[in-house]
């Protein structure tokens, strides 16, 4: 045992609190809760935590005057927290109990577990979904393809939709290609509440394929499997890692060598306080069981910046050069994650180049049509796409890019021209053997094969893309460079001119900061303009809704100039001209359960810039300028 280590993280009080310490690492490091921050803690999931802090020190500061409505707040996020476990465990009991009747060794893990088994009160540990780990039972084939069938018969006949599963006949709406060899066995929402089930075959991550990660991925998954306890979750006997694996591959692994890249939550400082209180180890036993599993750097990494011993956690998410420099620590443990990432863009962008190849002639015969004064709809023109087969989900997704690439090269985007992308698109199918037929539909056109419906996402990137409906709307040929020269004129292109500076600026200040430091500075400096020009003089609502256009057209010509930097540039162009405007923040959630994200921009009760799709997402924040 390990005497100085906290009963609880929430009981860590530093004798001399920080003055202006973020209300969340306040909370978390001095047991501090004002009233104005309640909001902020009950969106970060901290308000069980916050509720205990209020009754144990008095809050602090405002908290202690007038803490009864901050209490109530966090009274009622507690019990909806708890209500969602509990709907969690139902929906998750009967899952676990079908694999365990079925013999499959079942390992519990992550935020699910640690709600139920390990933190003093379930709404301590909010979780997104549920994670766990299968194995073939004694007897049993152990073919990980074969495994992942099983477990999804089982889990389908238990009220779960199976969204993926490894070693599944190749097919368009999939997840992964036939390629993938990361930690995922299969893929679950359940079709009642939309709880999501990550099934892994290993306990850490390997999404960008190196073998080399995933033959570490592999021994780390044995040595955990054999070190594991048993443990009863939802009423059903299952496996649980011990509490020093379950830190280390749970948290230190998942914040590591996944997407995340060294990104600390909140509850990472809480579930390492938890796990070593309930384990009785420390950060000396934590760094041995690494060396072990041949992790010692990457947990050396991670409890530099989250050790709820020494009362350390860092919040702040690593900008670009910082993240290289804790990459370039976890060698050879891990090869860095960016430089991996930026050798699989190199591949996609060779992937898409072949593809705009041999789509190209497939596309210039079609867009030499169009411009001759074509425009019928792709259903009239090319019914049926006639071949031997339907496509494969890397065909596809290769016909798709091809398609896209090549209109780029004429000048023409998919989005903008949708009839003629999917007249396009039908022509290289041919061209390639693919048997693809048009459907109607209210949300517009589809195409099918095999009696399926064929994701358009490659080539265009809309949610109901995804979902396989492109729109059913003809364009007509865009004028030549002169012409349109012309009808831009000279108060245009003295627009884009100052557009493309604006989204220049924005992002190289993104490229050092994060997007609420820039837009703070930038608000700042508008403030400061509008200070000295009455709004009475600013620009008439077409003309504010026309700038819009100008950054548009400019952030063609600025590298991975998207929406969140197109919105900065135009707030920053209305706040020139002293109009108010306000960014939005928002997500969807797409068919496969992927989350996408969005930006716009909004002035005079308009949207300036990115007005795609609006309906589909869920907005999450503003910032005003």
């Amino acid at each position: 045992m390990v005497s100085s280590l906290p009963r609880r993280a929430s009981d860590l009080v530093p004798a001399k609190p920080q003055a202006g310490r973020d209300p969340v690492a306040a909370l978390l490091l001095e047991g501090r809760v004002d009233v104005e921050a309640v909001p902020a803690l009950v969106d970060a999931g901290l308000a069980s935590v916050a509720a205990r802090a209020l009754e144990r020190h008095g809050g602090g500061g405002a908290a202690g005057a007038s803490g009864d409505p901050a209490r109530a707040a966090l009274a009622r996020a507690r019990v909806e927290a708890l209500a969602r476990h509990a709907a969690s465990k139902a929906a998750v009991g009967p899952l676990l109990a079908a694999w365990r009747r079925a013999g499959l060794d079942v390992l519990a893990f992550k935020g699910f577990y640690l709600a139920e088994a390990v933190h003093r009160d379930p709404a301590d540990r909010p979780y997104s979904d549920v994670d766990v780990a299968l194995r073939a039972g004694a007897g049993m084939p152990d073919d990980p393809a074969e495994l992942a069938r099983a477990a999804a018969e089982l889990a389908e006949a238990a009220g779960w939709r199976v969204v993926w599963r490894l070693g599944e006949a190749p097919r368009t709406g999939s997840l992964h290609d036939e390629r993938y060899d990361g930690h995922e066995l299969l893929q679950l929402v359940h079709a009642r509440t939309g709880l999501e089930c990550d099934v892994h075959r290993r306990l850490v991550h390997n999404n960008l394929n190196i073998a080399r990660a995933s033959a570490a991925a592999e021994r780390i998954t044995a040595a955990v499997w054999e070190a594991s306890e048993p443990v009863t979750l939802a009423g059903v006997a299952v496996r649980a890692p011990s509490h020093v694996d379950s830190a280390l591959v749970g948290l230190v692994a998942a914040r590591s060598w996944s997407g995340d890249r060294h990104e600390l939550r909140p509850h990472d400082f809480l579930d390492l306080a938890a796990l070593m209180a309930a384990g009785g180890f420390g950060v000396p036993e934590l760094l041995a069981r690494a060396g072990e599993l041949g992790m010692a750097r990457t947990a050396a990494v991670f409890t530099d910046r989250c050790d709820p011993a020494r009362g350390v956690l860092d919040l702040a998410a690593p900008g670009g050069a910082e993240m290289l420099v804790l990459d370039l620590r976890m060698v050879p443990e891990r090869w860095p994650r960016g430089v991996a990432q930026a050798m699989r863009k190199l591949g996609l962008r060779y992937e898409e180049s072949v593809a705009a190849v041999r789509a190209w002639p497939a596309v210039t015969d079609q867009v030499r049509l169009w411009r001759r004064g074509g425009g019928a709809a792709p259903a009239e023109r090319h019914a049926t796409a006639v071949g031997s087969a339907p496509p494969d989900r890397r065909s596809w997704r290769e016909a798709q890019m091809g398609v896209r690439r090549a209109l780029h090269l004429h000048g023409l985007g998919a989005e903008s021209h949708p009839r003629l992308a999917l007249a396009c698109l039908l022509a290289v199918a041919e061209r390639r053997g693919f048997h693809v037929t048009v459907g109607r539909g209210r949300a517009g056109l589809a195409l099918f094969a095999g009696g399926e419906r064929l994701p358009l996402d490659q080539l265009g990137s809309s949610a109901a893309a995804a979902a396989g409906w492109w729109p059913d709307r003809d364009t007509r040929p865009p004028a030549g460079p002169l012409a349109r020269l012309r009808s831009v004129g000279a108060g245009g292109l003295l627009l884009r001119g100052e557009a493309l500076v604006q989204l220049w600026l924005a992002r190289r200040s993104l490229a050092s900061g994060t997007f609420a430091e820039v837009q703070a500075r930038w608000a700042g400096r508008a403030g400061g303009a509008r200070s000295g020009r009455p709004v009475a003089a600013s620009p008439e609502r077409d003309e504010v809704l026309a700038l819009g256009r100008p950054v548009a057209s400019a952030s063609r010509f600025v590298p991975d100039a998207r929406c969140v930097a197109q919105s900065l540039a135009g707030q920053a162009m209305l706040s020139r001209r002293g109009v108010p405007s306000r960014i939005h923040f928002g997500f969807r959630r797409g068919p496969d359960g992927a989350v996408a994200g969005h930006a716009w921009l909004e002035a005079l009760g308009a949207v300036v810039v990115g007005d795609e799709g609006l309906d589909e997402f869920t907005r999450t924040a503003t910032f005003d300028a």
